[in-house]
C-alpha cells in the first residue's frame, strides 16, 4: 500500500493507505469500482468519488446488498480485507519484507513462546514480547495477516517453541485463533491460548473494549507466563 502520513502522535490511519491505494490502481485499471453502505466519509473514499464518480456505487445504508453487490461484480472471486479505522503506529519490519498472500512475517524473534497475531493488535504483540523479555522471556511475535490462505509453515514453526498465543480483534470462535489450533492440534500440539472477544461484547471505546478483554500488552504478556507455564 502507498504509504501514509503519521498523525502528530506517530500513528497511521490505516485507511489512508486504503484510500490512496485504491486511487492509484484505479488509475491504471479502469475495471476498479467502489460499493460503498453510505460509508464515503468512514472509508476515507472521498477522493476516489471525486476522481472517478461513476465508478463508485452507493447502496445506501443496505451492507447485505453492498455485499452482494460487491461479490457481483468482484473478478475471480470477492476477497474480504479488514482495515480499521483504529490508528496503529508503524511496525519495524525485517528488511526487504514485502506483504504476500499466505505467508506470515516474524516481527520479534524468540524461542520460549509464539505470539501470534493480525490487525490493529499486532504492535500489542509486539509489546507484550518487549515486556516479557524483561523477565527473561523469549517471545516471538508473527504478523499473521492472511487467514484463509494461512501460514502452515508459520504454525509449525511456532509449535516449536512449545507455547503459542493467538491474539486478533475478533471473536475466539471460527476466527484467526480456531483457524491455527485446527493446525496445531493435527500437527504437533502444544499448549495454546486464544485472546479476542467471548461473544458479545458491551458498547464502549475500542481502548476500554480492548481493556476489558486483556487484549493489550499487560493481558497478552500474563497470557504468555499462563501458557509458558503449561509446558510438560
Amino acid at each position: 500500500m502507498n504509504a501514509a502520513t503519521p498523525k502528530n502522535d506517530g500513528y497511521f490511519d490505516c485507511r489512508d493507505s486504503f484510500a490512496a491505494t485504491i486511487e492509484a490502481l484505479a488509475e491504471a485499471d479502469p475495471r476498479i469500482v467502489t460499493v460503498v453502505s453510505d460509508s464515503v466519509g468512514s472509508s476515507k473514499l472521498g477522493g476516489f468519488r471525486s476522481k472517478f464518480p461513476d465508478r463508485m456505487i452507493n447502496v445506501g445504508i443496505a451492507e447485505q446488498t453492498l455485499v452482494a453487490v460487491g461479490a457481483g461484480l468482484a473478478n475471480g472471486g470477492p476477497v474480504f480485507v479488514r482495515v480499521s479505522r483504529m490508528a496503529v503506529p508503524a511496525l519495524e519490519r525485517p528488511e526487504g519484507a514485502t506483504f504476500e498472500m499466505g505467508k506470515a512475517e516474524t516481527l520479534v524473534e524468540g524461542t520460549d513462546a509464539t505470539i501470534i497475531a493480525n490487525g490493529t493488535i499486532v504492535h500489542r504483540a509486539v509489546a507484550a514480547a518487549r515486556s516479557v523479555a524483561d523477565e527473561g522471556i523469549a517471545a516471538r511475535v508473527v504478523n499473521m495477516a492472511t487467514v484463509n490462505p494461512l501460514d502452515e509453515t508459520a504454525i509449525a514453526s511456532a509449535t516449536d517453541t512449545g507455547a503459542i498465543v493467538t491474539v486478533e480483534e475478533h471473536s475466539v470462535r471460527g476466527a484467526l485463533g480456531g483457524a491455527i489450533a485446527e493446525v496445531v492440534a493435527t500437527t504437533n500440539p502444544v499448549p495454546m491460548r486464544i485472546l479476542g472477544f467471548p461473544g458479545f461484547v458491551p458498547t464502549g471505546s475500542a481502548k476500554w473494549l480492548f481493556d476489558h478483554y486483556d487484549l493489550n500488552a499487560a493481558g497478552i504478556a500474563e497470557a504468555v507466563r499462563q501458557t509458558i507455564a503449561r509446558k510438560t
